[in-house]
């Protein structure tokens, strides 16, 4: 079975800002979104240059701005606020306890448009001193929250990010083993903190 994900990519320091800020009601001098990414997870296991080899197909200035650990009001609030001030659409990774008490803040990140991952139930230290079975508990415990959180499985996407990048071989070999396989964990693909999908500074209003 495929799936297809759309990560949301905006332009940073380039002459095609002007372009992409003229779909920004109310904005014109708005950022903008310049395209929707769209992959096929069967082709992107492990991702993420600070750890892995692959990384995206991006254009030269061109960013996907990421959020790990929420959500957390206010400030999950106010960083969606000055998003959709720019029509800038990011991808967050969710920590699943995070999700669970703050329900309204997931679906609006959704409803808002931006792509929705999970980062493990816990967010535990030392993920990768974690034995493989509390790795397996973290990452399905983490999906099953988010998922409710959202109330539609299909507005998550397959993409997991290790907490505190606290990857291992070993880690890697479970997601690799566990890739074509049904059920909601395995559905999901790593993505490390590669210098196209991590938190990283941009220009204002832009910062990830």
């Amino acid at each position: 079975m495929r799936f297809i994900i759309a990560l949301p990519v905006c332009i940073v320091a380039s002459v095609s800002v002007s372009a992409s800020a003229e779909t920004c009601p109310g904005n014109p001098d708005g950022l903008g979104t310049s395209r929707v990414l769209t992959i096929n997870p069967g082709e992107f296991t492990l991702l993420g240059t600070m750890q892995y080899k692959q990384t995206l197909p991006l254009k030269d200035h061109e960013v996907v701005i990421t959020f790990d650990d929420g959500p957390l009001p206010p400030y999950t609030d106010i960083i969606l606020d000055t998003l959709a001030s720019q029509c800038v659409k990011a991808t967050y990774f969710l920590v699943g306890q995070m999700a669970h008490a703050y329900p309204s803040v997931v679906r609006r990140i959704y409803n808002e448009g931006h792509t929705i991952g999970t980062h493990s139930e816990h967010h535990p230290r030392a993920f990768e001193r974690l034995s493989l079975r509390r790795v397996e508990r973290e990452v399905d415990s983490g999906i099953n929250s988010v998922t409710a959180a959202l109330g539609d499985p299909k507005a998550l996407s397959p993409f997991f990010r290790v907490p505190g990048l606290g990857r291992t071989n070993v880690i890697d070999g479970f997601w690799r083993a566990n890739s074509l396989s049904p059920g909601a964990r395995m559905l999901t693909r790593t993505i490390g903190g590669a210098a196209a999908v991590r938190e990283r500074s941009c220009n204002a209003p832009c910062g990830g």
